[in-house]
């Protein structure tokens, strides 16, 4: 027993101590008077030094009062006569000085705060910004943000924000950036006298709040006494000045409207996170939530990654006998064209960046040299101007002129993650080549273009603020201290990714065409990087966005494995899956990894994936509604039989319609239908990109290639700048009958009194459409529908397809009107829109279409399809007189009847129904 004593005792004596810092909340009473606050402060210094504090915190505004205007004729510059008289106080007590000072500069007034050594050195200055203008007049001028609000001292990383700066989200996002390891923080918290001590709470509460945000303790210093002059004055300066652990944990509070000096010993979380490697997506130590370097090769080497570890290496050791790729390189589907003019476009800077981080992980995992010079190879080619002259593809070069853009934030990503991975192989000259070599392909092109270009995408919310900003955090990350701009990098991205999170809608949606979801890698890295960066392992909020997004995109995936494929894209794109499995890997959702079983088999970012590895997650079949309505941006409906693939025989997808969404085509209502895992009622996608000023006349990007009706050929009204958008009218869901929803597509057309779309899915595989459509006057109407091979005519409207032994039996019908017209044709690009913008002939692929034509100023036209597999016998449908219908299939008889007020389908013990207009 003693000698389990003496080992337990030696252990803890072998374990690092937790740092601490001793800190003086100095809750001063602030007059009116510069001389008499001097005096107080002097008198906390003193009682601070005998109590043996290492530093001393005060109040907001100290000298003059908050919101007292005579501190526009009364502060000085910083440095100046104020802060000279502090710096003596500090260096006569021995202790670092914070304490919120007026700052004048030439006309402006800044409400500031300073640290000050204690052998008296100004050591950092941050001006607020937000400052309440309407509480004094002039109002103070307002700070630029927290990018330089850090300084590393003896006791570590130390921050500084001013009072309302906390409320501030961008503020404390830009500061939590820099990984302070303290943050100090002076308040003016007032109220009126009755909401006291109340109020306190509320101080508390931030106090707590920004804590949490930025990872590190806080301490908030607030006043006593009362505001002096302006709206406020005669409220009360409360004091309960708090200060919190990095949990948000109340450490201490003081006195309620007191004066009070008293000394906290504050526990540092330190920065071993920011000094060890590697530390991102893996941690050289273990820490709760994350993956270890050990447990990683655990996993890979002899466990149950084994397999794709060592495809893998096969690719590493192949690649090693290879020459660096360059912008010339024929790689993956590039095409010939590309390579030849050696644009750096997304396929050769993609797939080299690949190579880089394949090697780079080899060589951490196997601690062999051999793989990190393979990754050196690649690298050193990237960063030489003479191999890769421009980071940046061409067509992007011409149209902005930027120093970086999407591929700047590739490489710079994808190579600091691989600093950070080769760390502990490479020599010191090696290190310093890959920083400066970043520094100036990177670092110092994207600085200068923020600051002398104000690039549009610095702030945009779409994927070029994710890949470039996003990139950028993420090499700061990876660099660390071994960059004085890698904190900046981290600062500027982070408050901008949280803000582009803003983008998803409330149940996940995105708000770009679902096939551009795959973008979504570049915040899912972002922000699991940073759970590694700061040391925390418990899924932060920013995941949980993402994983409502992941839900989102399980909905829009159909077997065998595409994603509805509404917008640009094409029509095979394969399911969203990589930001999947960094959800998974970080809350452990049991849905996501089954989706991930069913249709992750091939990742489109294996290193990612391995590392994201979900194999320790047992999979659970979704227990969640086979129907949703999804009405956020572009607004997606999803129905479908089953969500087990192996009894799947139908999804049907439908889209609102919204022509502000990014990368979205003019089709407002249309549908998609897939059957036994084959295409049937098809989106065309976008493969080619034209000229964006010519892509109207491309059948893929106006009305021609979209499953809708449209009027004499008139363009739809689809302009990213309107705000009128397509509504969802109506939905109905239930898992035994079926799906049912109705959308509102009259704002999206010209010259078109109503015009509303309303589908049924019956269960299990029959879909129901009724286009309902009122015009001022009669004109040509057209009805199309765009199937997966060309439709075999029959009587009454009837038609069908077969596609690999799926049989899709369609109708359509003018409601009332014989004199409707079906035809069938094929698309075909006409000269001279029949290149892509970089002057490639585009292929003709020649994507059948059928039509129904009339011309009229009001109609119904009903459009009928039942899926048949491979078992069932074929059939057709029949007319059963006026408006209604019926087909044989192996469930039974399906009838469907349109009403004056109702669109019904029935079939055995299934009824769905939906009400149509007047």
């Amino acid at each position: 027993m003693r000698l389990w004593i003496f080992a337990a005792l030696l252990l803890a004596s072998l374990a690092p101590a937790q740092r601490t810092v001793r800190v003086a909340l100095c809750q001063i009473e602030v007059a009116a008077d510069p001389e008499t606050n001097l005096e107080r402060i002097a008198a906390a210094l003193q009682q601070a030094h005998t109590e043996h504090a290492d530093l001393a915190c005060f109040p907001e505004a100290c000298l003059f009062g908050w919101t007292n205007p005579a501190a526009h004729a009364g502060a000085t510059p910083i440095p100046g006569r104020f802060t000279d008289r502090l710096s003596a106080l500090a260096k006569q007590h021995g202790l670092m000085v914070c304490c919120g000072l007026a700052e004048k500069d030439g006309e402006q007034l800044h409400n500031s705060v300073v640290l000050i050594d204690s052998d008296g050195a100004l050591l950092l200055k941050h001006r607020k910004c937000n400052v309440l203008e309407e509480l004094m007049q002039p109002p103070y001028a307002k700070g630029t943000g927290a990018l330089d609000a850090t300084v590393d001292t003896r006791f570590g990383r130390l921050g500084l924000l001013i009072c309302a700066d906390t409320f501030d989200d961008r503020v404390v996002a830009e500061l939590a950036a820099q990984a302070p390891d303290l943050v100090l923080v002076p308040y003016g918290w007032a109220a009126p006298a009755d909401a006291w001590p109340h109020h306190g709470d509320s101080l508390q509460a931030w106090v707590a709040h920004t804590a949490r945000r930025c990872a590190a303790p806080v301490v908030g210093v607030d006043s006593v006494g009362s505001i002096h002059a302006g709206p406020w004055q005669g409220q009360v300066l409360g004091g309960q000045s708090p200060a919190c652990d990095a949990r948000g944990e109340l450490l201490a509070r003081l006195a309620d409207r007191t004066a009070e000096t008293r000394v906290v010993e504050v526990p540092l979380p330190g920065r071993a996170a920011r000094e060890q490697r590697p530390h991102l997506l893996l941690t050289r130590d273990e820490v709760p939530g994350l993956t270890s370097l050990a447990a990683f090769r655990e996993r890979v080497l002899d466990g149950p990654l084994r397999a794709p570890w060592q495809d893998l290496l096969a690719e590493v050791e192949r690649e090693a006998t290879l020459p660096p790729y360059t912008p010339f390189s024929q790689v993956g589907t590039r095409s010939e064209a590309d390579a030849a003019r050696g644009d750096r476009d997304w396929i050769v800077v993609h797939s080299t960046g690949r190579r880089i981080l394949r090697a780079a992980l080899a060589a951490l995992v196997t601690d062999e040299r051999r793989h990190a010079e393979a990754a050196l190879h690649q690298i050193d080619a990237v960063l030489s101007r003479e191999t890769w002259h421009e980071w940046q593809t061409e067509a992007h070069l011409q149209a902005y002129d930027f120093e970086a853009d999407l591929r700047t934030g590739m490489f710079a990503a994808d190579l600091g993650l691989a600093y950070d991975w080769l760390h502990p192989l490479l020599t010191g000259d090696e290190r310093r080549r890959i920083v400066d070599g970043l520094d100036a392909r990177a670092i110092q092109p994207y600085l200068r273009t923020v600051r002398n270009q104000s690039p549009w995408w610095f702030d945009a919310r779409n994927n070029w603020l994710t890949v470039i900003v996003g990139g950028l955090g993420v090499c700061g990350m990876a660099l660390g201290d071994d960059h004085p701009d890698a904190a900046r990098l981290v600062a500027m991205a982070l408050p901008r990714m949280r803000d582009y999170l803003s983008i998803y809608g409330p149940d996940g949606e995105f708000n770009e065409s679902p096939p551009y979801a795959n973008s979504s890698i570049k915040p899912a890295l972002f922000f699991d990087a940073l759970r590694y960066h700061r040391g925390d392992g418990s899924p932060s909020p920013e995941i949980a966005t993402l994983q409502r997004h992941c839900h989102w995109l399980m909905y829009l995936t159909t077997p065998p494995g595409r994603t509805a494929g509404f917008g640009d894209g094409h029509p095979d794109y394969p399911p969203v899956t990589g930001p999947m499995r960094a959800v998974v890997a970080a809350t452990g959702d049991a849905t996501l990894a089954w989706h991930l079983r069913q249709y992750g088999a091939e990742p489109k970012f294996p290193v990612l994936d391995l590392l994201w590895t979900t194999d320790r997650v047992t999979p659970q079949l979704p227990a969640t509604p086979l129907a949703r309505a999804f009405p956020a941006h572009s607004g997606i409906v999803s129905s479908r039989d089953a969500w087990d693939p192996t009894h799947h025989t139908c999804t049907v997808f439908g889209i609102v319609g919204n022509p502000s969404i990014n990368h979205s085509h003019p089709d407002p209502g249309a549908l998609i239908v897939d059957g036994f895992g084959q295409r049937l009622v098809t989106d065309l996608g976008s493969v080619p990109y034209p000229e964006w000023s010519q892509r109207p006349h491309y059948y893929h990007f106006n009305q021609d290639g979209q499953n809708i009706v449209t009027f004499a050929s008139r363009p739809l009204a689809w302009d990213k700048r309107s705000k009128a958008r397509a509504r969802l009218l109506d939905t109905e869901f239930d898992d035994r009958h079926g799906a049912a929803w109705s959308v509102e597509t009259t704002p999206l057309y010209r010259d078109v009194t109503s015009l509303r779309r309303s589908v049924v899915h019956l269960l299990p595989r029959i879909i129901a459409v009724c286009d309902e459509i009122e015009l001022p006057e009669a004109d040509s109407i057209r009805l199309r529908w765009h199937l997966c091979d060309a439709p075999v005519l029959e009587d009454g409207g009837s038609f069908h397809i077969e596609v690999d032994g799926v049989r899709l039996a369609g109708l359509v019908s003018a409601l009332g009107d014989p004199a409707a017209s079906i035809t069938t044709g094929r698309h075909r690009y006409a000269p001279p829109y029949d290149h892509s913008r970089t002057g490639v002939p585009l292929p003709q692929l020649r994507e059948p279409y059928l039509d129904l034509t009339l011309d009229a100023a009001r109609a119904r036209l009903i459009t009928l399809f039942a899926i048949q597999g491979p078992d069932d016998e074929p059939a057709i449908w029949q007319s059963g007189g006026a408006d209604s219908w019926s087909i044989a299939t192996a469930q039974g008889e399906v009838t469907v009847t349109v009403t004056s007020s109702a669109l019904h389908v029935s079939g055995g013990s299934r009824v769905r129904s939906i009400a149509l207009g007047d």
